[in-house]
């Protein structure tokens, strides 16, 4: 979760749309944050009652619709629309927390309870971690390849393009200052790109946070299912 409110975090704050400020984007996270408390509290109670198959089934599931949800998205969408999509990932999020982390706790023997603490900690954090770096590549492709085209049919000189794919991949800022310096008819098409680039970009990331977290629900469905023999032989 920590890695999908880091690429939402990042798409508000790209100057070519909502050019928010940090904490302006982390009131739009907000929300999630309070969903993800209230997911964490409703999958405890549903895994209490069924096991930990459905909760964090559900879980991952409900992350995979969010950011599928987030495909929908243009660059018209106003900023309700993000911060509501981003609060039902918070809702799977905060259930797929705590019901996997109780899960993994009640497998193993108690004498090991630190261990088996940290592994799972661990493990959450290396997703984090493939989550932004995996995410943040396929935004800037997608961000550029996209970009590119709509410079090229802009008749904008190579060398500006190229100056414009390095601002892409590292400072709005110096992207903003690159499209100022091109002509009038050029600027325009250019600042049309970065935004409809940028949408595609954060487009890229979500799909892939789709798919993992589809892959995460089918192998929770799966892993989970011989559950309650495994309960029972303890």
């Amino acid at each position: 979760m920590l890695g999908m409110l880091y690429l939402v975090s990042v798409f508000v704050e790209s100057f070519a749309l909502f050019d928010y400020t940090p904490f302006q984007a982390g009131l739009v996270l907000l929300p999630a944050g309070l969903t993800m408390f209230a997911g964490a509290r409703v999958g405890g109670r549903i895994a209490d009652k069924t096991g930990y198959r459905v909760p964090v089934t559900a879980a991952m599931a409900t992350i995979a619709v969010a950011a599928l949800a987030f495909l929908t998205i243009d660059t018209t969408s106003g900023i309700a629309l993000i911060a509501g999509i981003t609060a039902i990932m918070g809702l799977g999020a905060g259930a797929g927390f705590s019901t996997t982390s109780a899960a993994g706790m009640a497998s193993v023997p108690e004498r090991v309870s630190g261990e088996a603490a940290g592994v799972i900690n661990v493990a959450r954090y290396m997703g984090t971690v493939l989550i932004v770096g995996l995410g943040t590549s396929f935004s800037v492709q997608a961000s550029t390849n996209h970009l590119n085209q709509q410079l090229e049919a802009a008749n904008v000189q190579t060398s500006e393009v190229s100056t414009m794919d390095d601002a892409m991949r590292t400072s709005s800022q110096d992207l903003n200052k690159t499209i100022q310096q091109l002509p009038q008819d050029q600027r325009e098409a250019a600042k049309d790109g970065v935004e409809t680039a940028t949408v595609a970009g954060f487009k890229a990331s979500q799909m892939l946070t789709a798919v993992i977290a589809g892959l995460a629900a089918i192998a929770s469905w799966i892993l989970f299912k011989s559950e309650g023999k495994l309960r029972k032989g303890r």
